[in-house]
């Protein structure tokens, strides 16, 4: 049998009714009785689990990220796959930072988790964990995240639906897989596979904007000129069309580029790509400086700038780095 490790952070997956007054739940060791409510996955591969923290996922920090691929790869070599249970707010931006820290990977590495505990009745909990231990020991050699029976590129995926059991869509890039009566792999390409990078450092002063009518320059530039301010990722119009009539964004963009603070252009429509070379705004935009998040999720570009800084890139460097295809996250 394959052995498998499940790595636990927390979410959803693992909590329990609160003990105290206040309503709602918290979490709840589920390393002390998942085998007597799942006791299938033992059928499927030899299972150890390692509880990493225990944890709302709305509180994961990069540090979080950092502390966990430390352990991560000081077990790497010991398993055959990994499957780590993790909240589904911020599970997109865990699961995006292992991608990038790896960069590539020989096993299969899998993020689940749930919208209802473990321990309720209908939860959907049990079919996720299960889905997850299975293609952690055949599934695609990289990291994916298997939730409402389908299997997603982890740095491809975003949360779709707080209250759905199919949480996460990938708009710009097929399944990895199909799970029902049969395991059934329909995407256009997979990952390569291969020896992993291990640069887990990720910076955290990395500020996200949304463009929209009458949004106030002022607010971007002081978060500019902050210096805890390392990059910014705009959230534009479109295929990355940002406002020009008044050049107020544009002026920014061109004060990040003399600072050395890059600037991301993302776009607000899940399905698509920016192209900085369609409309005069983003011709505009990239002769700033701005630099083209191509068909990257929000997420994914977030973490991606993290990472890139946290290797003590700038300039053209950072900017090379984040045009370049470094784990799936983009086509363009």
């Amino acid at each position: 049998m394959k052995k498998i490790l499940l790595l636990h952070t927390g979410g959803t997956i693992g909590m329990m009714p609160s003990q105290n007054d206040q309503k709602g739940l918290q979490p709840g060791q589920l390393g002390n009785h998942i085998f007597d409510l799942v006791p299938e996955i033992s059928e499927l591969a030899e299972v150890k689990i390692e509880i990493l923290d225990d944890i709302d996922s709305s509180n994961v920090t990069p540090k979080h990220w950092e502390k966990w691929l430390a352990r991560f790869k000081s077990l790497y070599n010991k398993f055959d796959g990994f499957v780590i249970t993790h909240g589904t707010d911020s599970m997109v931006y865990s699961s995006s930072a292992f991608s990038f820290a790896l960069g590539q990977t020989e096993k299969p590495i899998v993020f689940t988790g749930s919208q209802r505990p473990l321990t309720h009745i209908r939860t959907d909990a049990r079919d996720n964990l299960i889905n997850a231990i299975e293609i952690s020991c055949r599934g695609p050699k990289e990291v994916s995240i298997c939730f409402g029976n389908r299997l997603l590129r982890a740095n491809r995926a975003i949360k779709l639906s707080a209250s759905d059991y199919v949480a996460f869509e990938s708009f710009n890039f097929p399944h990895l897989a199909k799970i029902g009566l049969e395991i059934e792999g329909v995407a256009e390409k997979q990952a390569k596979g291969g020896k992993p990078m291990w640069h887990s450092d990720f910076k955290e002063g990395v500020f996200c904007f949304k463009i929209f009518p009458g949004l106030s320059a002022d607010i971007i530039r002081s978060a500019l000129q902050s210096k805890a301010c390392e990059g910014i990722v705009l959230e534009a119009y479109g295929s990355g069309n940002v406002p020009s009539l008044e050049p107020t964004v544009l002026n920014i963009i061109e004060d990040a580029e003399a600072l050395k603070k890059p600037v991301i252009i993302v776009s607000q429509c899940p399905h698509g790509r920016v192209d900085l070379d369609l409309y005069e705004c983003g011709i505009k935009a990239k002769k700033a400086g701005a630099i083209s998040g191509g068909d990257m999720t929000r997420e994914a570009s977030i973490v991606k700038l993290m990472h890139g800084l946290g290797l003590g890139l700038i300039g053209k460097k950072l900017a090379n780095y984040f045009l370049e295809d470094i784990s799936g996250e983009r086509s363009f």
